[in-house]
């Protein structure tokens, strides 16, 4: 990740002001990136994964999920297909384990993966006015369901829209060795547009709020996609991928024992991670990430909840070896900004 000076450093309200009423960046670049090359490369990770990928066109991008053979998350990828290639973006430390999987599904395709991780940096530009600030920098219409090539201070960069964390956004991907000087001349390109460079404390807020799970938070092999809310990134048309016999059986059948959940509850104390939610005294979920909402006394978060007491409104209690906290089901989270070719 570049690192934000302190001299760059803001408040945390301005940070989360910044992104949902003007323009903040964000260093994304700690997510995993592979490239899949060869005439099938497209076939074999639409036959892999969840999505229906076939119908991507060069210049679009969709989310799939990988799962295993019980139909529990790999991972959830967002895939770019470029003119001669797919550019494959993984979870934080998961490129590995990704690019492990494709190979030992390939048999016959014409197809390679490479980790390029290292050699590319993700910057994501995000709030309101982001699309304006990126347009005046690069002096050309950015199309909301394109993937555009552009120079940003001379540095070829792909731009494409995303807007995953509940505000418009566009994420930038561009040479690694770029990356210190093209952040630095964002943030004083960014300045007359109030853009504020955002800390992880405030992106977790925002994540949080959007609904976005996180792999190794809401997201493991001991979670189903359906679960999670992931279902937008699913084909229930497509035919057979990996587990998907098992997330088919779960949806037809209604078998979900739990859902992926947004909480709110007052206070300026978060609660831990991993505690216990309860109902009358009963376990009935887990508490999986947890943020204060800057500015407020209010504390936003996700959890996974038994289907009995997953409706909006519902009140459960987290309790800690000292405290307890009550918090508020807002609603089931299907985190459905997403799509093929958006």
């Amino acid at each position: 990740m570049a690192p934000v000076k302190s001299s760059e450093r803001s408040s945390s309200v301005d940070e989360y002001r910044a992104a949902k009423e003007g323009v903040a960046l964000w260093d994304a670049s700690a997510n995993g990136r592979l490239r899949l090359q060869g005439k099938d490369a497209l076939d074999l990770l639409h036959r892999l994964s969840s999505n229906d990928l076939l119908p991507l066109q060069p210049g679009q991008m969709a989310y799939t999920v990988l799962t295993n053979n019980k139909g529990r998350v790999l991972d959830h990828l967002k895939v770019y297909r470029l003119e001669d290639h797919l550019l494959v973006v993984t979870s934080p430390g998961n490129a590995p384990k990704v690019a492990e999987w494709i190979d030992l599904y390939t048999f016959l395709e014409e197809s390679t993966v490479t980790d390029v991780t290292a050699e590319m940096a993700v910057f994501q530009v995000v709030g309101p006015k982001a699309r304006a600030l990126l347009e005046a920098l690069t002096g050309q219409a950015l199309e909301d369901r394109r993937v555009v090539s552009a120079f940003l201070d001379g540095k070829a960069a792909l731009i494409a829209r995303d807007d995953w964390l509940g505000v418009p956004g566009y994420e930038v991907v561009a040479i690694a060795n770029d990356a210190p000087a093209l952040w630095q001349w964002l943030l004083e390109r960014g300045q007359p547009w109030g853009m504020q460079p955002l800390g992880r404390e405030v992106f977790e807020a925002l994540r949080i709020e959007a609904g976005v799970p996180l792999y190794g938070a809401e997201l493991s092999e001991q979670v189903n996609p359906l679960e999670a809310g992931l279902r937008p990134s699913i084909s229930f048309t497509k035919g057979c991928y990996i587990g998907q016999e098992v997330v088919l059986r779960l949806d037809t059948y209604r078998k979900l024992q739990r859902h992926l959940v947004r909480l709110e509850m007052e206070g300026e104390d978060v609660p831990p991670l991993g505690e216990k939610l309860l109902v009358d005294g009963k376990t009935v979920g887990t508490l999986t990430s947890a943020a204060q909402v800057p500015g407020e006394s209010r504390i936003v978060a996700l959890a996974l909840l038994r289907t009995a007491h997953d409706k909006a409104g519902q009140q459960v209690q987290i309790a800690s070896l000292d405290r307890r906290w009550v918090a508020r089901v807002i609603g089931l989270e299907q985190y459905a900004r997403e799509g093929t070719g958006r």
